[in-house]
């Protein structure tokens, strides 16, 4: 049994790895997170570059929560909401996601750090299910 979890420890390291030199990975988390007996929400960040930054809710829909939260972790989206504001940077407006993303910056965007959001009154908040 150890050995098995060696195994996929290795894999995931390596696969961590290669993502990661080929700029591929991008990590989420949320800021402010608050949990409930079956819910977690807060503001959805994303790691790009170097720094963690926001994302603007224009064109935010329920796909694109759902990607977040899967790649989260969580089971699936309940909702999203205005959770409050991120510090700098702005890093993805317009996201568009189809549903068959497994992670979030494989949807559609306007570019990294391109965004025409008025400030951080339009951060994305998501509220994730966990069971």
């Amino acid at each position: 049994m150890e050995k098995v979890r060696l195994t996929v420890f290795l894999i995931w390291f390596l696969a961590g790895c290669i993502c990661s030199a080929l700029g591929l990975r991008t990590t989420l988390r949320m800021l402010n997170k608050a949990y409930s007996p079956s819910l977690v929400q807060g503001i959805l960040q994303i790691y790009y570059n170097g720094s963690w930054g926001t994302i603007c809710n224009d064109y935010w829909d329920m796909t694109d929560t759902n990607v977040a939260c899967k790649q989260l972790g969580y089971q699936n989206a309940s909702s999203f909401k205005y959770l409050g504001q991120g510090p700098d940077p702005i890093w993805l407006d317009d996201v568009h996601c189809t549903g068959g993303e497994s992670f979030l910056h494989q949807c559609t965007h306007r570019g990294w750090g391109v965004h025409n959001c008025g400030g951080h009154d339009e951060d994305v908040g998501i509220v994730c299910n966990t069971v």
